[in-house]
């Protein structure tokens, strides 16, 4: 367990310590929140009273999360440090960074557009989008813990307004420091 923990610590350190980490940031900051709001409707008694929404909390939960570890994994996959291993056309070359904005342009390029991962993901944000207009169509407000899934969609929509916008941000940060 000491080694697991210290690995996940690490990991969060670099993502945070990067100029990439205003993506995952908000990621993180925005998706939790719904993730939290669901466990604490689920320990109420009765269950979390979601009977009219039926299976969306939890749905909604799980696409936070996936939000969570994709920005973690696309953050990664930005932040290439000199000196490390770059696999690109079947053919493995170390970083130098020999000019450095082509570089990191080429890397987001490479990611959003090749990677598969990230194909798997957009058409996942989709999805996560329609959701969120389904739980606004489904929201009860006669319902116990209608204030967790109206916060929940707050943060959802945020999310979908600010995520965007978020990465374009830390990709220019990433472009302009190195």
């Amino acid at each position: 367990m000491q080694g697991m923990c210290g690995v996940a610590t690490s990991e969060v350190c670099n993502i945070m310590s990067s100029p990439f980490c205003f993506y995952p940031s908000v990621a993180f900051g925005l998706n939790l929140p719904p993730v939290v709001f669901v466990l604490q409707a689920l320990q109420q008694e009765g269950g979390g009273g979601f009977e009219s929404m039926q299976q969306w909390p939890l749905a909604n939960a799980a696409l936070c999360f996936v939000n969570i570890a994709t920005a973690a994994i696309i953050s990664n996959k930005v932040q290439v440090e000199k000196g490390s291993d770059i696999e690109q056309d079947g053919t493995v070359y170390q970083a130098d960074f020999t000019n450095t904005r082509n570089n990191s342009a080429a890397r987001i390029n490479e990611i959003l557009c090749h990677d598969p991962i990230v194909a798997v993901y957009i058409l996942i944000g989709c999805a996560y989008i329609f959701w969120q207009f389904e739980g606004l169509s489904r929201n009860d407000h006669e319902c116990d813990n209608s204030s967790f899934v109206s916060n929940s969609l707050i943060c959802d929509f945020i999310f979908i307004a600010l995520g965007g916008s978020a990465f374009c941000c830390s990709a220019m940060c990433l472009w302009r420091r190195r």
